[in-house]
């Protein structure tokens, strides 16, 4: 007995709950504007670590990664806010084709 109340009560708090929303995709987090895909494009870089540095009057964000095998070595990448938008694209086309199941790469 005390086991089909249980069942039942299990039964009642499944039904009574919301279904779940859509699942979030890549596709899903693309922006609404240019503007908006330029703001998330650089607000990203600036979590990973790159920073704005201004060169001849063109914006830049760098980021210096250490050379592999190398402690005291490291590599300088600069970024202009166009190629910062065109990977951002690029890694969110590459998840969208991994979550539908057919992934290609493309360099």
């Amino acid at each position: 007995m005390r086991q089909a109340i249980s069942v039942l009560a299990l039964l009642l708090t499944a039904c009574a709950s919301p279904p779940p929303g859509p699942p979030v995709t890549a596709g899903s987090l693309a922006p609404a504007s240019q503007e908006e895909e330029v703001r998330r494009a650089v607000q990203e870089a600036i979590a990973k670590g790159y920073r704005v540095v201004s060169d001849d009057g063109q914006t830049l964000y760098c980021r210096k990664d250490v050379k592999t095998g190398s402690r005291v070595q490291s590599n300088l990448t600069c970024l202009t806010q166009d190629q910062l938008v065109t990977q951002r694209r690029g890694t969110l086309d590459y998840i969208n084709s991994i979550q539908k199941g057919n992934p290609q790469m493309t360099n």
